[in-house]
Formats: C-alpha cells, structure tokens, sequence
C-alpha cells in the first residue's frame, strides 16, 4: 500500500485533539455550561473556542488545564478517550 502523501496524514496530536474536543463538548453539555462562557473563561473569542472544538486549531497545555478547571475536572479526564470509545461503539451495535 502506498504511502500517503504528507498533506493528506493527520497533524501531529490530531486523535488526541479530537479526544479533547469530544470530552469537552459532553461535559458542557451534561453541566449545563456553554461554549461562550468556556470561551470567556479562557479569554479567548467564541470563534477561536470554535476553532478548537473543530480541531482546526489545537487545544494547549494552558488551555487544557484552565479548561479542566472550569469544567471541575482534571486534565487526564479531558485526554481519556474511554467514554468516546464506548459511545461510538454503542452507536455501531458493537459490544465490549
């Protein structure tokens, strides 16, 4: 099988961005917490917090950890990709 071509591969911390992504979205979700107000807890614009939930830009070890805090969580919480394993799973019929 042939090599992809370098444009075509997924940016380094690409799987674990998306992690990141997935976790937060859940969790601002089960507490009732928006994404504008994740956005102004992290000083940044709706559109850059948008930017990150769409893994267009990537998720920081500052951002990680301030968003952990907001979230009332930790930051190996937001890296563990268990949850969203299990819910894609579930989603295809697949059993553990």
């Amino acid at each position: 099988m042939a090599d992809k071509k370098q444009d075509d591969r997924e940016p380094a911390g690409g799987y674990e961005q998306r992690v990141v992504s997935w976790n937060v979205a859940a969790l601002l979700a089960d507490r009732k917490l928006s994404k504008a107000s994740l956005a102004a807890a992290l000083g940044i614009t709706r559109q850059s917090l948008y930017a990150k939930m769409k893994c267009s830009t990537v998720w920081t070890v500052p951002d990680l950890a301030e968003t952990a805090e907001f979230l009332g969580t930790s930051v190996q919480s937001l890296l563990d990709d268990r949850l969203m394993r299990s819910v894609k799973a579930s989603l295809n019929g697949q059993t553990d």
